[in-house]
């Protein structure tokens, strides 16, 4: 391990991302603007007032405290790529670059000699270099590729355009689409001296911008106070005071390398479900078991993952926190249910020992006074330290980020939006810090040619999804056999209630006195029983288990059809991305309905 990597190990909190901006540049050639030194004016100023803007935020303790990072990524044509990177890196912006084919062939596109020395130039400024597998024909996307990259990761887009629809694929009008469409502000920049500068936000009308009309009504003048606006509301964390509050939550969280609320991995032993193993009370630290469970998909990445290692070792401590305390709080809470309801049985059943045992009554009395007070315990300290939350929180943000390292690695494609919800607890500030981590990341780096593709593609279907697809099946299997045995048990405890409520009436008649000696026992097990069975059944409403076991058949079926496509021989990267975005896009509604599902099921008081 690295020694970036053993420092990140000795990490007491989770990681507060690095405040990063990337400024995407589309726009039109040299050869459409009448009035370079005008627009090259106005970049200037955009520029610059997108530097002072950022370096206005207040950061702090959102973030780490280094100093903002910012990039400029840029195709390198020329005209508006070139003058707005120049621009940038003149105003301390770090240069990304992408390229629909290698350089030398991408060169071609460059006619006299200061051209291509500008080019050149740089090329070797950059930072990072993508180069996608372009192809020279009449059909390719390879322009609209470099589009779909740029917008994928982009904080706000810098287009200098003539307003109008683009002339073909991947013109500077379908960039500016596919960022409405994805909510990506755009900064338009008119080749018009004589039109004003805008900002193009699809949040500016929530409900009612699509990419056709965003230029007439989702829209505001520019200036520096609406950048600012935009610029709070992109990069910084919710202002509602309760998302800031659970934010800052998360952040001060610490490593919880020892769990001795074990009953619900005690429950799936019991029940042949599961088998008890250490790790149930004692866990690894968490980076160093990530590290492991990820060292397979670095390994089959090869060369491009380690170019790439950077980026993998910010997702990979951040995915390792909201991973391991997502399980923590998740074994509390079904823990604390456990507790719950088997106390509530218990209780039932000592009080009803009472009749047996009346000699004892005193000391069952008690005992079950200790036990109701345990449940009234147990169910104040889950919703003090809110383990419901935490753990539905936790969990969403790590399975939010665990998809990222597939699609950043492939270059074009986007995460999913998520759905927006009318409810108050919408977990905000969870998409605010995938967000922040998906632009710390940047993009890659390295050429993806066809060969590099047919590996990104493997990769992706067995290190990422074939590993999903075996845990949901797996999933399902053990969900269902839960949801049975506990189905069962409860059967058998209403089943031996009603055998011994119909052989009582019998034995009554024909054996009064000897029945009425044990009067007391038949009642403790004709009422006790059935609290066995309504303990059971209380477990298997709150663990919604068979509905568990049929969302993860659902997701598995899906997640299996999207692999075998990806495996799909001289399959294109544009088609790849889309794919393996509508894997992460599965993943979020089966992680939506597992949400609505266990918001319902808060730990409370058996009532």
């Amino acid at each position: 391990m690295s020694s970036t990597n053993a420092q990140q190990e000795g990490a007491v909190h989770p990681p507060r991302p690095q405040l990063c901006l990337t400024l995407g540049i589309t726009g039109h050639r040299a050869s459409r603007m009448t009035d370079i030194d005008t627009v090259t004016t106005r970049v200037a100023e955009v520029v610059a007032a997108v530097r002072a803007g950022v370096e206005r935020l207040d950061a702090q303790p959102w973030f780490r405290e280094d100093p903002p990072r910012l990039r400029v990524m840029s195709a390198l044509a020329e005209g508006a790529d070139r003058i707005v990177a120049d621009i940038a890196m003149d105003n301390g912006f770090e240069l990304d670059a992408v390229l629909p084919f290698p350089a030398d062939d991408y060169s071609q596109d460059f006619l006299d000699q200061a051209s291509h020395d500008h080019f050149n130039a740089l090329l070797q400024a950059a930072g990072r270099l993508l180069v996608l597998p372009g192809k020279r024909d009449p059909d390719s996307r390879a322009y609209a590729l470099i589009g779909e990259a740029l917008v994928a990761h982009s904080t706000v887009v810098v287009a200098v355009w003539d307003g109008a629809p683009a002339l073909g694929r991947g013109g500077t009008g379908e960039v500016v689409a596919r960022a409405i469409e994805t909510n990506v502000p755009v900064i338009h920049i008119p080749i018009d001296s004589d039109q004003p500068i805008r900002v193009l936000w699809s949040p500016f009308e929530p409900f009612s911008v699509t990419p056709r009309n965003v230029g007439v009504i989702a829209w505001r003048p520019w200036c520096q106070e609406t950048l600012d606006n935009v610029l709070q509301r992109v990069l910084l964390p919710p202002d509602d005071p309760i998302d800031r509050a659970q934010l800052r939550q998360y952040l001060g969280e610490t490593q919880r390398l020892r769990n001795y609320r074990i009953q619900y991995p005690l429950m799936l032993w019991l029940t042949g479900t599961q088998k008890l193993k250490p790790s149930a009370w004692v866990k690894e630290p968490y980076r160093a078991s990530t590290h492991r469970d990820w060292q397979p998909f670095r390994d089959v990445g090869g060369d491009f993952a380690a170019k790439n290692a950077e980026m993998l070792n910010l997702l990979e401590e951040a995915f390792s926190w909201a991973d391991h305390l997502g399980g923590y709080y998740a074994q509390n809470l079904r823990g604390g249910h456990v507790v719950n309801f088997t106390f509530s049985a218990l209780a039932v059943l000592i009080a009803l020992a009472s009749l047996v045992l009346p000699a004892f009554k005193l000391q069952l009395v008690l005992l079950e006074l200790g036990i109701i007070f345990s449940i009234i315990f147990n169910t104040s300290v889950g919703s003090r330290e809110a383990w419901q939350r935490r753990w539905l929180d936790y969990r969403i943000l790590a399975e939010r980020l665990r998809p990222i390292r597939s699609m950043k690695l492939l270059g074009v494609a986007s995460p999913p939006l998520r759905p927006q919800r009318k409810r108050a607890n919408a977990r905000r500030w969870v998409d605010w810090y995938v967000t922040a981590v998906w632009r710390e990341m940047a993009s890659p780096h390295g050429d993806i040619d066809n060969a590099q593709l047919t590996k990104l593609r493997h990769l992706i279907a067995d290190e990422e999804l074939k590993g999903e697809i075996a845990y949901h099946n797996s999933n399902a299997n053990r969900m269902a056999h839960l949801e049975h045995v506990l189905h069962r048990l409860g059967s058998q405890a209403f089943t031996a209630t009603i055998i011994i409520c119909t052989i009582f009436p019998f034995l009554y008649l024909t054996m009064h006195d000897q029945v009425m000696q044990w009067a007391s026992v038949f009642v403790a097990f004709s009422a006790g029983l059935p609290a066995i069975g309504g303990a059971t059944y209380a477990l298997r409403v709150h663990g919604d288990y068979a509905g568990a076991a049929g969302r993860s058949l659902e997701t598995a079926e899906a997640l299996t059809n999207i692999r075998e496509t990806l495996l799909t021989e001289d399959l294109p990267i544009a088609l790849a991305g889309a794919l393996t975005t509508a894997a992460a896009r599965v993943m979020l509604i089966d992680l939506g309905e597992w949400q609505l599902t266990y918001e319902q099921r808060a730990l409370a008081i058996p009532g």
